[in-house]
């Protein structure tokens, strides 16, 4: 599973540029996207032109790496650059907001495929890598963002504003898109429900007419010192009107917290619920 994710993610990655952001000369960030500023000024081959900036890369972060992350990765970035060239660049449209968001979304479950895989495609997120241990004053994240941004602003400058503004819708829906594969799908809310003296109640009626386990945790309000039940329970996003029916029903003055997760893994949500086994 991990090669055949490593493949697709290439081959949806190398799509991504060559029917979206290339035809429109529009550069989403990454050592991609300036090897596309670079083909429009000298007509140089993209994918060898970005392979040049990435292998050497690898070898200065190879130490760090390890063997078999280095293996991966050069593979990886080599397979992508030959995409680059093999798959015709095909204009699907002139919609440069089109071609932005979907080449955005293209270029994330790519990346986001070839990261499952425990590979990279090198580009920037390498270069930060490296050059975190000479500004060791920025997280690696800040450093991506920079060079990205460069990247970005410099097309601006070489093709116009207006294409640099929409490589950034593509660089953010492709962010997005990333963090979703490799935190998962899941929807679904986490909740922590304090009452002054009806959480076992309140705890019953979710088990019982949801079938959701509650889990307490001892707490202690800072303010006033007196101990406190904390509930915590994880639901369906289909469940939470149900919940907070509940808690109102009970106690109206219930203290309520609720929070997004993005993924679930375990009894219930991954696996069937057993309704006698219950946290």
């Amino acid at each position: 599973m991990q090669l055949s994710e490593i493949v697709l993610g290439c081959i949806v990655f190398a799509f991504a540029y060559n029917f979206f952001f290339i035809p429109v000369n529009v550069a989403p960030g990454g050592f991609t996207g300036f090897a596309t500023i670079i083909n429009y000024l000298t007509g140089f081959p993209i994918g060898v032109f970005s392979a040049i900036l990435n292998i050497p890369l690898f070898f200065l972060n190879y130490k760090f790496m390890g063997k078999k992350a280095f293996i991966y990765g050069v593979c990886t970035t080599l397979l992508f650059s030959a995409l680059l060239e093999i798959i015709p660049v095909i204009k699907l449209s002139d919609d440069l907001l089109l071609c932005s968001v979907l080449g955005g979304a293209c270029m994330g479950i790519g990346a986001g495929l070839v990261i499952r895989g425990h590979s990279t495609t090198g580009g920037t997120d390498l270069a930060a890598q490296l050059l975190s241990r000479v500004f060791k004053r920025f997280g690696i994240g800040t450093i991506i963002f920079v060079l990205d941004f460069i990247v970005v602003l410099t097309s601006g400058f070489i093709f116009d504003i207006q294409k640099a503004l929409y490589a950034f819708i593509g660089l953010y829906i492709s962010s997005r898109i990333v963090d979703t594969i490799q935190e998962g799908v899941t929807a679904a809310k986490q909740l922590f429900i304090i009452s002054e003296s009806n959480s076992e109640e309140i705890a019953r009626r979710i088990m019982d007419k949801l079938g959701r386990g509650v889990t307490n945790i001892d707490g202690i309000g800072m303010y006033s010192g007196n101990s406190r039940k904390v509930l915590m329970s994880v639901v369906s996003r289909n469940e939470i009107v149900n919940v907070k029916e509940i808690v109102q029903s009970i106690d109206p003055q219930a203290f309520v917290i609720v929070n997004d997760s993005r993924e679930i893994m375990g009894r219930g949500f991954t696996i069937p619920m057993d309704k006698n086994k219950r946290s």
